[in-house]
């Protein structure tokens, strides 16, 4: 039973009857339910479609989300992989390195090790060299300066010890202790000067020591032995052309080591030969200088004559060791009356007048050999000089 309004009663109860069609509200009203009903029904699908909307954006944002998942875990695991493979792959290249290592520190042992060992026989091998050509005498030009002004000043000491001036001889023949020793016989009128003493002391030694291509070499053969040895430094130096020189076909360089050598060894020898050929200068020297000075000595025979035997032989030795040197060697001496020339001579006072001679030499000078034919002067000749 349900209360409609009607007939302008509206709360009045009334009975309808199920077989009368309802009234027109009524339809109204149903017609409006069936609205309302097809807009919620709209409202339902279209909240469905939202929903299915959104479930499927849920779905593949969930499905995106999985892939990315899926695909950074792919990442990861290939960068593990990678990983692997790269330190796998190092791991191998530091094997190689450290092989590479290892062999090359064994060559660089065994290098070293062969070095040493051919150092070691360098070493000998230079041992050996130097024993075969060692040159012990070998002397500097200053050592060559040195040892020609030192024996100067020994001949100068020997001179004026025993041939003192005038002046200091009266001196000497008033001293009675020495008496015995001194020849007080002498001619007072005349006495020589200790220069003139000394030239004829240069001179001697020039002449018998000094101008001797080698010591012990035969007086026949000196002329022979100078040519020789120019002759060597000249091979040693150019080998022969033989398109310029048809008759050097015959002949052949001679290896430059040679040149250092042959001089040495030839002095050598030559003493070998003639061992004696010193004592014979040093005889020659001392017999001359006793015939032609020792009257005008203030000493006795036996302390001049040892102490000249000592300059002589000082004298020797310095001329073979000039001859065993790479370098030709040779003494100039001057006989009076020479013009003097200022580029190999030495006034003993220091002045040099224009136009003068020579009138002694009071010590030879030395000079150098050179290939340029130009010689060098080493140690000037020292003279006393004489006015036109």
């Amino acid at each position: 039973m349900e209360n409609v309004p009607c007939d302008g009663e509206p709360n009045r109860p009334r009975e309808i009857d199920p077989r009368k069609t309802p009234t027109c509200r009524c339809k109204t009203r149903s017609k409006n339910l069936e609205r309302v009903n097809a807009i919620l029904r709209k409202k339902l699908h279209e909240t469905e479609a939202s929903l299915k909307i959104s479930q499927d954006a849920q779905l593949t944002w969930a499905e995106k989300t999985q892939q990315q998942e899926e695909q950074l875990k792919k990442a990861r695991l290939l960068e593990a992989e990678n990983s692997r493979r790269f330190e796998k792959d190092l791991e191998k290249v530091r094997l190689v390195e450290a092989e590479k290592t290892r062999r090359l520190k064994e060559q660089l042992e065994q290098a070293s090790d062969a070095a040493a060992k051919a150092n070691k026989q360098l070493v000998q091998c230079l041992k050996k060299v130097n024993e075969l050509q060692r040159r012990t005498e070998s002397v500097d030009e200053n050592q060559i300066i040195d040892r020609m002004r030192s024996l100067f000043r020994k001949s100068e000491t020997w001179t004026t010890r025993h041939f003192p001036p005038k002046s200091e001889r009266s001196a000497m023949d008033g001293n009675t202790d020495n008496s015995n020793e001194r020849n007080l016989g002498l001619d007072q009128n005349w006495l020589p000067d200790p220069q003139y003493i000394q030239a004829v002391l240069s001179s001697a030694i020039w002449f018998h020591i000094f101008s001797k291509p080698m010591i012990g070499a035969p007086d026949e053969l000196g002329g022979h032995l100078s040519r020789l040895e120019i002759e060597v430094e000249r091979s040693c130096e150019t080998a022969p052309n033989p398109e310029n020189m048809p008759s050097a076909k015959m002949l052949y360089s001679v290896p430059s080591h040679i040149w250092q050598h042959w001089r040495s060894a030839t002095s050598q020898s030559l003493a070998n030969i003639n061992p004696a050929s010193g004592d014979k200068a040093c005889s020659a020297i001392l017999q001359y200088m006793e015939e032609t000075c020792s009257d005008h000595s203030v000493s006795s025979q036996n302390f001049r004559v040892s102490q000249l035997e000592d300059l002589l032989t000082a004298c020797i030795d310095f001329k073979k060791q000039l001859e065993r040197q790479e370098t030709i060697y040779r003494f100039e001496h001057s006989y009076p009356d020479t013009p003097f020339c200022e580029w190999y001579m030495r006034s003993h006072n220091g002045t040099s007048p224009v136009n003068s001679f020579v009138c002694r030499s009071l010590w030879p000078g030395l000079y150098k050999v050179t290939s340029e034919k130009t010689p060098i002067m080493i140690e000037k000749q020292l003279v006393e000089l004489a006015e036109v």
